[in-house]
């Protein structure tokens, strides 16, 4: 089967028409693709296991199993599930190795092996890089994934789906980032790579994405974020892409965390007629797992899997190259010479670090907030008046 002619910019075929859409990118199939079963049937049968064989989790699987069930009834779009919460050891996948487009969800995925690339090399993201990885998570801007996408080269992001072990993801041809393969299992790794401690991505970089994925904006929170409860704290990274021949493919991956719990979802579908009703369709079963999971009691030895702690990755004023797409910041920040520099995510309202004196002191870039301790820095200028 060929793949669907698909970018930034596509191109409908024999038109020459180009065309452009924020966070979706409208793509002409060169080959129709295999039929895919609706779900429309779906059995809750399996749907969520409990890892224990108490009947308070047995009866939690079964619950959110036949609430998905419930809301895929009757739905005519082709869907695939992986949900995980570490702490209450419940999981829930449907047809999670099943291969979709991924749109803009693999903009979370070209971010992280960005990072890795950063991290090899011991440099921090450029002041560019910087602004371009916060225009294209939070807004899902085409643009500024293409760029990344060019930067981190093919070999770049094959290396971090090695690291990931995201085995089911194949990246999309050349150019076209939005035609790469993902699956739902595979995207609940990537989720596990960004929230959890591992060799792949170190805690500054893990926070840094998770940052961003907190504060994409409001017109795109939807998907997984789907009647989530208020003291939840949502990262997440949705993609929406018209396809003539499959409809709209709609996606949504996310890390929900607050009060000790904390669980991954990603929700994969194609075949919607609609972009309104393919996020009908997966927010339904986003809203079946947040009305049960946040209540559902944890073990009392379990605990979920921390937000990362961890240094913001400063920027250097040089960039890596300057082509003129490349954007400086909006913001010029001074550094304190020896004040301590601690991030704060503004979703989860965690300051990272402990002691000393914290003042907000700046916010370097949407959604983050710089906390400088000035412990130190008082200290000094105390030194210096009394030796003066």
């Amino acid at each position: 089967m060929s793949r669907p002619l698909c970018g930034t910019a596509a191109v409908i075929a024999g038109l020459g028409t180009a065309i452009a859409a924020a966070g979706a990118c409208l793509c002409v199939a060169a080959a129709a693709p295999a039929a895919r079963a609706s779900v429309s049937g779906a059995s809750s049968a399996g749907i969520c296991t409990a890892r224990t064989d108490s009947a308070a989790d047995r009866s939690l699987a079964e619950r959110l199993s036949s609430g998905i069930a419930g809301a895929l009834r009757g739905r005519v779009s082709s869907v695939g599930l992986d949900m995980d919460d570490p702490g209450a050891g419940i999981s829930c996948q449907l047809d999670a190795d099943q291969d979709y487009d991924s749109a803009s969800i693999v903009k979370a995925t070209i971010l992280a092996a960005l990072l890795r690339e950063r991290m090899q090399d011991h440099e921090p993201l450029s002041a560019g890089e910087q602004q371009l990885a916060t225009e294209m998570i939070t807004a899902s801007d085409n643009h500024a994934a293409s760029y990344l996408w060019q930067d981190v080269g093919a070999y770049g992001f094959q290396h971090f789906l090695d690291l990931a072990r995201m085995t089911e993801t194949i990246p999309g041809p050349g150019s076209l980032w939005g035609v790469t393969q993902v699956t739902a299992r595979d995207q609940v790794r990537l989720l596990r790579v960004l929230c959890s401690p591992n060799r792949v991505l170190d805690a500054g970089a893990r926070a840094y994405e998770l940052g961003l994925m907190a504060n994409v904006e409001s017109g795109q929170r939807w998907g997984v974020s789907a009647g989530a409860p208020p003291w939840m704290t949502v990262r997440l990274k949705n993609g929406w892409l018209p396809q003539p021949e499959t409809g709209w493919h709609i996606n949504s991956i996310g890390y929900l965390s607050g009060r000790h719990r904390g669980y991954f979802i990603a929700i994969l579908s194609d075949e919607s007629p609609s972009m309104d009703y393919g996020v009908e369709t997966i927010s339904g079963v986003a809203a079946v797992i947040n009305r049960f999971l946040p209540s559902a009691p944890l073990p009392g030895v379990s605990r979920p899997v921390p937000p990362p702690r961890g240094r913001a990755l400063l920027t250097r004023s040089r960039h890596r190259r300057s082509p003129a797409q490349l954007r400086p910041p909006g913001a010029r920040t001074r550094r304190h010479p020896v004040a301590q520099l601690d991030l704060m995510d503004a979703g989860g309202l965690t300051v990272i670090g402990a002691g000393g004196i914290a003042l907000i002191s700046a916010v370097l870039m949407p959604g983050w907030v710089i906390v400088q301790r000035r412990r130190a820095a008082r200290d000094a200028a105390d030194a210096s008046e009394a030796a003066g």
